[in-house]
């Protein structure tokens, strides 16, 4: 249990540092300062049953037809609850389910900025790729077109066919076109995490994990507990209120009057048994229960909604896995072509460009294989922050 525990620590200290290394430093500091707001203000609520003492001072004449008596008082005073019913209990309870709150919001608010800018770089990366294997389609096009027109003007073909090569080649530029303004729309997104260039961002390849670690892990799902046991922890102190509570009270001052030239210290203390009697008793407890089971139902559906998340993933998962597996097949028909394609070449039985639209068509498939796995760490990025 003691080796779990570290090695969780360990997990979120890199994390921690690797957001240091990601994010950009504005953005780090806007979140640890949001921490520790939150955690100054759970200190706050755990402190907070302890009333304040107060100094006062009183100045008080009195006249009647025959005597004018003038006091002058200053004092001390205390008046602190003891005992709530449990209500002191819960509330410093609660402050300490805040404390962990505020740490688990501070490391997931981390982890999704952080996640979001390692997911851009991997989206821009993915569509380098996509370039790259526009551009070995762009060739082929390139040498059709030079196979069609010559066969146009040898009379073996119709116009057609050489328009139709040199529309499909005009698309597959376009289509470059199109990834390149995509591209630079997201390197402008990930502007807005990051003040690195994506070159030099190097996401972390992650595995997929299993549903149990899935979920018990999950920082979503860890806020919305939290926030049920604060749900708890507030509906028991809102029924304390209406149970008795005991106080003790205490007042140490001195008093100096005109008559008889008086010069006293004095001080009282004591202790106090009250219950409240309320109207809105009955509502307000009903009301803190409601939310109490309604944090419950969150949390249940919250639950529902990250195993369906997972075995969504998971399933999509499954076939790009497939997809690799089949593009792995065709990238060995495309080498055996090739071998065979190059022993024709030397043969004079096929030529140079048709050689040469083997390997450009075998560059193309291998990233195919490179595309998928990008989609892959884009999936499992969904479930496994870290």
């Amino acid at each position: 249990m003691k080796t779990i525990c570290i090695f969780i620590l360990f997990f979120v200290f890199l994390s921690i540092e690797l957001s240091a290394q990601v994010l950009k430093k504005t953005e780090i500091q806007k979140i640890e300062k949001q921490k520790e707001k939150s955690s100054l203000e759970a200190d706050l609520l755990k402190d907070s049953w302890i009333n304040s003492l107060s100094i006062e001072s009183d100045y008080t004449k009195n006249k009647t037809i025959n005597t004018k008596t003038i006091t002058k008082k200053a004092y001390l005073n205390f008046n602190q609850d003891i005992f709530r019913s449990g209500g002191i209990y819960y509330t410093i309870k609660k402050a300490k389910i805040q404390k962990k709150l505020s740490f688990e919001n501070y490391t997931n608010l981390l982890s999704n900025q952080k996640t979001e800018a390692l997911k851009l770089v991997l989206s821009i990366r993915k569509i380098d790729l996509q370039i790259k294997k526009q551009d070995y389609l762009i060739k082929n096009k390139t040498i059709e077109i030079d196979k069609k027109q010559e066969e146009y003007l040898n009379g073996t073909v119709n116009i057609e066919d050489l328009d139709t090569a040199v529309i499909e080649k005009n698309d597959v530029e376009n289509q470059i076109e199109d990834l390149k303004i995509a591209k630079f729309n997201l390197i402008k997104e990930l502007k807005n995490y990051s003040s690195l260039s994506y070159e030099k961002i190097n996401p972390i390849e992650l595995k997929i994990v299993s549903l149990d670690d899935f979920l018990e892990n999950n920082k979503e799902l860890i806020i919305n507990k939290l926030n049920s046991s604060i749900s708890k922890y507030e509906k028991n102190i809102t029924s304390s209120k209406y149970l008795p509570k005991i106080s003790i009270f205490s007042q140490i001052g001195y008093e100096e009057g005109n008559e008889f030239a008086r010069h006293d210290d004095f001080y009282n203390y004591g202790l106090k048994i009250s219950i409240p009697l309320d109207y809105n008793m009955n509502k307000n407890m009903e009301i803190s229960k409601l939310n109490y089971r309604l944090s419950k139902i969150n949390e249940s559906l919250e639950k529902e909604k990250k195993i369906n998340q997972y075995e969504s993933v998971f399933q999509s998962l499954r076939h790009i896995n497939k997809k690799i597996e089949n593009g792995k097949l065709t990238i060995k028909k495309y080498e055996s072509i090739y071998s065979l394609t190059k022993d024709f070449v030397e043969g004079l039985i096929k030529t140079k460009e048709d050689l040469k639209i083997i390997e450009n068509r075998l560059y193309s498939s291998r990233l195919d294989i490179d595309i998928l796995n990008i989609d892959k760490q884009l999936l499992i990025y969904e479930i496994n922050k870290y």
